[in-house]
């Protein structure tokens, strides 16, 4: 009896053609794929790729689009894109809580891809940048660096302490 009409034939055959239907990758899948041939075919070093593009996007992106049932990139939406960052921000990954920066390092490599792939593949899509703390920056007073000036044993140290605390002064080219 041929393989393919006997009991175990069929059931072979349906095996493979369920796995086959498995490893098909997601039409998103094959997007990222390009995109990261594309950053290959820049000359980005090999850990910039697997790091900094590759993990957002393979280990991050698709699994939590795979969880949402989103395999075409026109399921991707502005408001869709704000429950990953949620989700991040919320959940975490893997090992557990992300801090904000992981997150927004995270983003803004899912938003690099989306803003190459915008060429009616995806659409105008961007996903929102957690807010980051901004540090705050301890400044001279003008009386301190008065003083800084006065205590300086040469000219050319007082000049390099002008130049340091008025930046742009002699040159209009400079922003202030």
């Amino acid at each position: 009896m041929p393989a393919s009409t006997s009991p175990i034939g069929s059931l072979l055959v349906a095996c493979k053609c369920y796995k086959t239907a498995i490893l098909s990758t997601s039409s998103l899948q094959s997007l990222i794929d390009e995109y990261l041939a594309d950053c290959r075919a820049r000359g980005l070093s090999p850990k910039t790729l697997k790091d900094a593009y590759g993990y957002p996007l393979q280990r991050v992106l698709l699994p939590w689009c795979e969880r949402r049932g989103i395999t075409e990139p026109r399921e991707l939406d502005n408001r869709t894109l704000n429950q990953l960052t949620s989700d991040l921000l919320e959940v975490g990954g893997k090992r557990g809580k992300l801090s904000r920066f992981t997150v927004n390092t995270y983003v803004r490599n899912v938003n690099l891809f989306l803003g190459c792939r915008r060429e009616g593949e995806i659409g105008d899509v961007r996903a929102q940048s957690p807010k980051l703390p901004r540090p705050v920056l301890d400044v001279l007073s003008r009386d301190e660096i008065d003083k800084l000036e006065a205590v300086a044993r040469f000219e050319r140290d007082k000049v390099i302490v002008r130049l340091l605390a008025d930046p742009g002064s002699g040159d209009p080219s400079c922003p202030q």
